[in-house]
C-alpha cells in the first residue's frame, strides 16, 4: 500500500469510516469489501483482524490501529514516506482512485 503514490493514510481511513465516527468498525469493512466487490464478507469475517490491531481493545479501529493494518512494520523509509504525505480531502460518499481501492481491499 505505501508503494502506491496515490494512498495516502488518512483518506483511506476516511473512506472506510464513512460516518465520521474516528473509528472503524467490522461492519464499516464489511461494507467497503462489499462496496469493492466482494460480495461473501461478513462482518464476522473481519472480527479477527480488529481484535489482533486494536490496541485499546475497544472492538474498533482507532487510526493509529488502522495504520497497523496498512503499513508496512519492516520498511520504515516507506512508512514514514507514506504517513507523511499531504492529505487530501475526501467527502463521505467519496472513493479512493481505483488502484487504492482495489489494493486496500
Amino acid at each position: 500500500m505505501a508503494a502506491i503514490r496515490d494512498f495516502e493514510p488518512y483518506a483511506a481511513f476516511k473512506r472506510i469510516d464513512r460516518n465520521g465516527s474516528g473509528y472503524i468498525g467490522t461492519k464499516e469493512l464489511c461494507q467497503f469489501e462489499r462496496e469493492n466487490g466482494f460480495r461473501e464478507v461478513s462482518p464476522e469475517d473481519f472480527i479477527f483482524m480488529v481484535n489482533y490491531f486494536d490496541l485499546d481493545g475497544d472492538g474498533m479501529l482507532n487510526y493509529h490501529d488502522f495504520l497497523q493494518v496498512l503499513l508496512p512494520c519492516d520498511n520504515p523509509f516507506l512508512r514514514s514516506a507514506a504517513t507523511q504525505r499531504p492529505n487530501q480531502e475526501l467527502y463521505p460518499n467519496e472513493f479512493l482512485p481505483m488502484r487504492v481501492e482495489r489494493a486496500m481491499s
